[in-house]
């Protein structure tokens, strides 16, 4: 019975320990959301948004002020 006991204590400390750092990489992939922006040099304006193909930017230097 010891042998059982000491089998599913481990289990949980690694179940525990998995769901920690699970819990983690859901919070930092939340806040590390990769963004794309669209260029377009014959329709662009850079006074857009840029962040759609409707509301594109000019030129690619836009994209260095972020």
């Amino acid at each position: 019975m010891l042998t059982v006991f000491s089998a599913t204590s481990i289990y949980m400390k690694k179940l525990v320990v998995f769901c920690l750092f699970f819990l983690m990489y859901l919070c930092s992939s939340y806040y590390h959301k990769a963004t794309t922006y669209y260029i377009d040099a014959s329709n662009g304006d850079d006074t857009n948004g840029g962040k759609s193909s409707k509301t594109s930017w000019k030129i690619i230097q836009r994209v260095n002020l972020f």
